[in-house]
Order: structure tokens, then sequence, then C-alpha cells
């Protein structure tokens, strides 16, 4: 999907890009659920998934 916003007529510091915090945890998600395509997050996504995360709930 993709997205045009047609900023003609703006001064340049009125226009300001940013990454949102859900947009970061995506990108992250992703790393950590395909890291291959990723070999510069390799070490970030290994030490990531070998910690012990939250207490998880038992099966059943």
């Amino acid at each position: 999907m993709s997205v045009a916003i047609d900023i003609t007529g703006l001064p340049p510091e009125r226009v300001v890009f940013g990454l949102s915090p859900l947009a970061e945890l995506g990108v992250a998600l992703h790393a950590l659920h395909e890291p291959g395509p990723h070999p510069g997050l390799h070490g970030q996504a290994t030490a990531t998934a070998c910690t012990d995360g939250p207490p998880r709930r038992p099966p059943g």
C-alpha cells in the first residue's frame, strides 16, 4: 500500500518526517519473526529471542 501526500507549496521548515512507535514495533516484530533477510539485525534479534520474556500461561 502506498500513500501520496502533495506538499507542494509548503515551506521546508514545515515538513517533518518521523517513524511512529507503532511502525517501529511492527519493524521489530517483523525482524524477530523473519531474521534471515535482515543480517544487520541478526545479533539483536538473536539476543532478544533468547531472553526470558514475560511469564506465559501454561497450555490448557
